[in-house]
């Protein structure tokens, strides 16, 4: 398991403004924790025979599965009204938003080969954030 000894310290500050409020705004926060965790790069070093050369990175993949499932949406087809977001790829800093297709099958052929990295990160973003 990866050590983790940086601290981290995170402030929102929020302001009245007229710009378009969303209701996932949330995700802002698990952009910068996730952010905060190797989780993206660790992710794309994982060779699945199924997608040797993804056009859509594991990392990415992984990451807006997280969005998802943060937003209570556990549901693959959910991430399509979230391909037009800019606020859902920019809170969670990804480049490319994949379909639900793309989506469905990279989970599939991953068939638990980001478990533990993703159990990792998860640990140490615990550690980062109540020690």
């Amino acid at each position: 398991m990866k050590a983790f000894t940086q601290e981290v310290e995170m402030r929102f500050e929020v302001v009245q403004g007229d710009e378009r409020l969303s209701s996932h705004s949330g995700l802002a926060l698990v952009g910068a924790m996730l952010d905060k965790a190797n989780i993206r790069e660790r992710l794309d070093r994982v060779v699945l025979p199924e997608h040797k050369y993804p056009e859509i990175s594991h990392g990415e993949v992984a990451i807006a599965m997280s969005g998802l499932l943060c937003l209570g949406k556990p549901d693959f087809d959910a991430i399509e009204p979230f391909r037009n977001d800019p606020f859902f790829s920019q809170s969670l800093g990804l480049d490319l938003v994949p379909s639900s297709p793309t989506l469905r099958q990279r989970m599939d052929s991953a068939k638990g080969a980001f478990d533990d990295i993703i159990r990792e990160e998860s640990a140490g973003l615990v550690a980062i954030l109540f020690t």
